[in-house]
């Protein structure tokens, strides 16, 4: 590699971009080595000046590749990389920044390794995010839809009795935002509300997992073309009446249909 990168002919063509494809093609990838590969191509970045040297791109996607390990100590990497980002760009490296992509990678890691417990110190992220969007009105800071799905998706993996409300409270909170803001990025997708309706299936909620798809339907007639149900969203809501001991599941599952 080294040949490569100091050969004359070639040092235009290989720089800083060319190496982050090769971080974030590694970081995609399912390979057990994946990580490895991606700290040793940001070491030889840092050791070959400037010009290559790692920026947000290239720790997003060595966060990316945590979030989908299974490794145990994932989370506590995860967000000591996060600390990482925060200590260089403060101490005045401005290719080094997180943004609003570092946190909803990290929080997907939640989404898939927390443990029970685990939701408080997801909502901890959540919060830092949207205080240092307040804090420095960088748009880059600003949380996005799969942010707030990661977080839903973390307190219902959990399946403790507060995840269908606490669902619906940042579910709420995101529709707030987009009534605010008009925002695009807060306008809620088939995405969520298939997150919303699946926060309902744990605790075997059938009337819950309805309303969701009935505000969901409500909200496509309204115009919200992301909104727009498709069979899974029904076919949920009505394996979770199958489910449940509710006497008038046989009922409400053919009103469904």
């Amino acid at each position: 590699m080294e040949a490569v990168v100091t050969a004359p002919s070639l040092r235009p063509i290989v720089d800083r971009t060319a190496f982050n494809s090769v971080i974030d093609a590694w970081a995609g990838s399912k390979s057990k080595q994946n990580i490895r590969a991606i700290q040793d191509l940001m070491d030889f970045m840092r050791q070959n000046g400037s010009v290559l040297e790692p920026d947000s791109y290239s720790y997003n996607s060595i966060l990316k590749a945590h979030s989908r390990s299974n490794h145990r100590d994932t989370l506590k990497v995860s967000r000591k990389v996060l600390k990482t980002m925060w200590e260089m760009h403060r101490s005045g490296n401005q290719l080094i920044k997180p943004s609003h992509v570092s946190y909803s990678t990290i929080l997907y890691a939640y989404s898939r390794l927390a443990p029970a417990d685990g939701v408080k110190d997801a909502e901890a992220l959540f919060e830092e995010l949207w205080k240092e969007y307040s804090r420095q009105n960088d748009p880059s800071l600003l949380p996005s839809e799969a942010t707030y799905v990661s977080l839903i998706t973390t307190w219902i993996r959990s399946k403790r009795m507060e995840a269908p409300s606490r669902a619906a409270y940042y579910f709420d909170h995101m529709r707030a935002k987009y009534a605010q803001t008009n925002n695009s990025r807060f306008q809620p997708s088939l995405r969520i509300y298939n997150t919303l309706i699946d926060s309902h299936k744990h605790q075997g909620d059938g009337p819950g997992a309805e309303r969701a798809l009935y505000r969901m339907i409500d909200d496509y007639r309204k115009g919200n073309v992301k909104a727009k149900p498709t069979t899974v969203s029904f076919n949920t809501v009505m394996t979770v009446y199958l489910k449940s001991k509710d006497k008038r599941a046989p009922a409400k599952i053919e009103k469904i249909l």
